[in-house]
């Protein structure tokens, strides 16, 4: 249980700008680069795993229930389970977010490339704590594993690949 000690007034656009950081967590359904002997002309089944990172937004509000939002993550591991070189991944989003504030809490919907629900608490008239929970759309290009036991080495090519992935965000932000 989580007691603030400061006392909350009602949340209004007065103040324009929010900045916030935040801890992330993404939940990724890639391929798996192994063969499935039962159909050796496909990849296996999707492996699931979730990258942990951290980030920032910048938030502006246009009235009490609109607002422009940009926020960056960075994810702390470095993917090295792909045959292509790989590195660290960064997610940019922007998009708007609309919805209602109340006095000591707001709850919001994000349109952006996904869909993200939000809920705010606001601890004092200018500092707040906020939670995110997410569909992250991601589109894997076509993707190729050599079989390196064979002859001839052959190429087992995977292809593109729509996958729906949950995110959660926690932070806190400054509202000025």
């Amino acid at each position: 249980m989580i007691i603030f000690a400061s006392v909350a007034v009602a949340q209004s656009t007065k103040d324009k700008i929010e900045i916030g950081v935040q801890s992330t967590s993404l939940t990724l359904f890639d391929a798996d680069f192994s063969v499935d002997f039962t159909h050796p002309a496909c990849l296996s089944s999707d492996v699931i795993h979730t990258e942990p990172g951290f980030g920032t937004r910048f938030t502006f509000n246009i009235t009490d229930y609109i607002a422009l939002e940009v926020e960056g993550n960075f994810f702390t591991r470095e993917i090295l389970d792909l045959p292509n070189p790989s590195g660290y991944m960064f997610q940019g989003h922007f998009g708007a977010k609309a919805g209602k504030r109340f006095e000591r809490w707001g709850v919001f919907g994000k349109a952006r490339p996904g869909f993200v629900g939000v809920e705010e608490l606001y601890i004092s008239r200018r500092w707040m704590a906020r939670f995110d929970f997410g569909d992250t759309i991601i589109r894997w290009g076509a993707l190729r594993a050599p079989l390196t036991f064979s002859f001839r080495n052959p190429v087992i090519t995977r292809p593109p690949e729509t996958h729906h992935n949950f995110q959660f965000s926690s932070g806190i932000g400054f509202r000025f």
